[in-house]
């Protein structure tokens, strides 16, 4: 079976028989967008400070975790890894912020904290990476949602009294952050088992995985950056949703929002032929993730009716404000 390529700017909704000649009804199932053309000049310089600031020296870095040497001190990897951050059950994947969706376990280190005293470089960095990521993906949601999602959202955050992660305030869609952290691959590793994620576990798998603990009615915003090329037949990678047999090719700052507990996966940066492999390339994911909502129920199973439109002239059902288009 094959898939189908979706371009930045475009979104699938569903609907059901009985609702599908009212857009304000409708599902948002998945959305691209390019956030390059969402941003201003001084938030991409900020996300492009960020990932330098994340690799590190080229000198220092690999395209490996960091290890131990003789002395316990850590070597290679990147930056922020060698400030001795914990992955995952061992992959490149770090929480950022909250490690649940719950709200009743919320903690997250604050980017506007007063006192800074007690903060680390590691803590520094990661309330710059909470603000900055939360903003953005704000934003985003707040283009491709339908109205009355945007208004569970709001209602819920309020009720429960969640946190504003990266004290964000439009922020009432998400409430945790993961990175992810893959290198890029060379030409001569296209196939095969190299073809997963290297570093990132069951998250980097060929078949993808779903997100067991994502909430039915929530939706995930996965940001994107690389400091690779995109020259020289260069493969960016890319990000599948299986469920619906889609595809995007991932490039500097784009966008997916979708739902967690759909199948998804994606693929990693392969140099074109002949160019050198250096050993701080890499692709930085940011995943934001929704809360978790105590009056959530699935999608209905019938919502079959699915169409893709370009989001440009639907900006009055879905208050998408035309200079983000």
């Amino acid at each position: 079976i094959g898939s189908m390529e979706v371009p930045p700017g475009v979104a699938l909704y569903a609907s059901t028989p009985l609702t599908r000649l009212d857009r304000m009804q409708d599902v948002l199932n998945v959305c691209i967008l390019d956030g390059a053309k969402m941003m201003t000049e001084e938030q991409i310089k900020a996300f492009d400070d960020l990932q330098v600031d994340l690799i590190g020296p080229e000198e220092e870095a690999t395209l490996d975790p960091p290890t131990r040497d003789e002395n316990g001190v850590l070597t290679g990897g990147t930056w922020f890894e060698r400030t001795g951050a914990v992955g995952i059950n061992g992959t490149r994947c770090y929480p950022m912020a909250s490690t649940t969706q719950h709200s009743r376990a919320m903690w997250s280190p604050h980017w506007f904290g007063k006192i800074l005293e007690f903060m680390d470089e590691q803590l520094k960095f990661r309330k710059r990476f909470i603000k900055l990521h939360s903003e953005i993906g704000s934003l985003a949601m707040k283009i491709c949602l339908p109205n009355h999602v945007q208004e569970l959202y709001q209602r819920y955050t309020s009720a429960s009294n969640i946190p504003r992660l990266g004290t964000v305030e439009d922020n009432c869609y998400f409430q945790a952050l993961q990175l992810n952290i893959s290198p890029a691959i060379p030409w001569e590793k296209r196939f095969g088992k190299y073809t997963a994620l290297v570093g990132m576990g069951i998250f980097g798998q060929m078949q993808g995985h779903r997100d067991d603990g994502d909430d039915p009615g929530g939706y995930t915003c996965m940001m994107s950056n690389t400091n690779v090329p995109e020259t020289g037949g260069t493969e960016m990678g890319r990000f599948f949703v299986l469920n619906n047999f889609l595809y995007v090719k991932m490039a500097r700052f784009y966008l997916a929002i979708f739902n967690g507990l759909y199948k998804h996966g994606g693929s990693p940066i392969i140099l074109g032929h002949g160019i050198k492999l250096k050993k701080n390339l890499y692709r930085i994911n940011a995943v934001l993730y929704s809360p978790h909502f105590h009056f959530s129920h699935p999608l209905p199973t019938d919502y079959l009716w699915m169409w893709a439109s370009a989001l440009h002239g639907m900006y009055e059902s879905f208050s998408v404000a035309p200079k983000y288009l």
